[in-house]
């Protein structure tokens, strides 16, 4: 099998030729989803396609979560399959989690955000093995008074 170099990439260390850390295929998947995903659309100078199109979505007023949800997972999956070939049989679930609890800090409104959990599951093209990674992502601050 063939070794991966990890994220972030030490180019200062492959310069003076000296060991980059390595992790295997599935990790090396994980951890490029983990970019894309992370990753805000125009970001990356050199393709703006290249990223995850909920950061567009940042502080919008969704209308219907389930329907949003639904969006996200489509563009999200299309990302995917754009950038990571290394992955058959894609999948994709979103779930949004309103904040429920926050602790008021004195005259302090606490700033709580929602959290978007992403599972995305596959095949790996090369194994065949099955693969599932989640990322969580925060986002849209709300103001409790």
């Amino acid at each position: 099998m063939r070794p991966y170099y990890t994220l972030p990439l030490k180019t200062h260390q492959l310069q003076k030729k000296e060991r980059h850390s390595l992790c295997d295929l599935k990790e090396g998947i994980a951890q490029y989803l983990h970019l894309i995903l992370k990753t805000h659309l125009t970001e990356y100078r050199y393709d703006y396609a290249y990223g995850c199109f909920v950061w567009e979505q940042d502080f919008e007023n969704i209308q219907s979560v389930s329907k949003w949800e639904n969006q996200l997972e489509n563009l999200i999956k299309s990302a995917i399959k754009d950038y990571e070939k290394r992955l058959d049989n894609l999948l994709v679930k979103i779930k949004v989690e309103e904040p429920k609890d926050f602790v008021q800090r004195g005259d302090i409104p606490n700033r709580l955000k929602r959290r978007i959990n992403i599972t995305v599951s596959g095949m790996v093209r090369r194994t065949r093995e099955l693969f599932q990674h989640q990322e969580l992502i925060y986002f849209s601050p709300l103001t409790i008074q």
